[in-house]
């Protein structure tokens, strides 16, 4: 009697445990899913915790963690929703496996200006990127490719904040349980230029838990645009700015927000 008992809690647990990392057919299943009913599986079927909600650039975006995983649903308008995962290697290489089962088309294979590895895939409905990050962290976003404007939007959003100046990203080291790349400024006020120069400045951050700036240091590579004066602005403009706060982050994240210089 206590050897089936011992089999049976044994069989229990591996099961809870199961349940709490999402398959591929999972994540394919919450990118048509209300975002509604995306949190109600996640939180109370899951058992994850809903970390974040926010509007960010007209998209409507939550953030849930849980077993050391972070999965963020969002939904531009009346469009399916962009699913993301971080994970670590054992999640990556069973979704990876699964998404190399249905044999899609690999539409590019890059390394990206942060040194990232990135895979795009599409088969006859949805998109996959695959992108392995720095110590052994990795990431998946599943779409449905037959909305473009998805696409056209992140970029926009993204990348562009007027025709002149760009924010291209906000990437680094010190993921935790909230890598960087999900944190997003508060307040920015853009450094101004004359308009007469083009080229890229990068600055490298250091933020907190709060999402203060606690140092920032420009000029660092990816910097194309020696201009010390503007140099500075950047520095200014990045001491100045917020992120927004994240109580699983680490105590101090590194970050570079590469900012894009185009003449008039």
């Amino acid at each position: 009697m206590k050897k089936i008992a011992t089999t049976i809690f044994f069989t229990i647990f591996i099961l809870s445990v199961k349940a709490q990392t999402p398959t591929l057919n999972t994540l394919i299943k919450y990118v048509s899913m209300p975002l509604t009913d995306v949190t109600e599986e996640i939180v109370n079927t899951e058992g994850w915790e809903l970390s974040e909600s926010e509007v960010l650039d007209s998209a409507f975006t939550l953030t849930f963690m849980g077993q050391g995983l972070t999965l963020i649903a969002s939904k531009y308008k009346e469009h399916d929703n962009d699913v993301y995962l971080f994970c670590g290697k054992p999640t990556y290489d069973l979704i990876y496996k699964s998404i190399l089962s249905l044999n899609p088309q690999l539409v590019n294979s890059k390394v990206d200006n942060n040194g990232h590895i990135v895979k795009n895939f599409w088969d006859e409905k949805y998109g996959y990127q695959v992108t392995i990050l720095p110590k052994s962290h990795f990431s998946f976003k599943v779409y449905n490719k037959v909305n473009p404007i998805l696409m056209d939007i992140e970029n926009e959003n993204s990348n562009s904040i007027n025709e002149n100046l760009m924010i291209e990203n906000v990437e680094g080291s010190g993921f935790g349980d909230t890598p960087i790349a999900l944190r997003r400024f508060t307040n920015l006020d853009l450094p101004q230029d004359d308009g007469t120069k083009t080229g890229k400045i990068a600055v490298r951050l250091k933020i907190n838990k709060s999402g203060v700036v606690i140092d920032a240091t420009p000029g660092v590579k990816g910097t194309t645009l020696n201009d010390r004066v503007l140099w500075q602005r950047c520095k200014d403009a990045i001491m100045g700015a917020r992120l927004n706060q994240s109580e699983s982050a680490p105590d101090v994240q590194l970050g570079v927000v590469v900012f894009n210089f185009k003449s008039k």
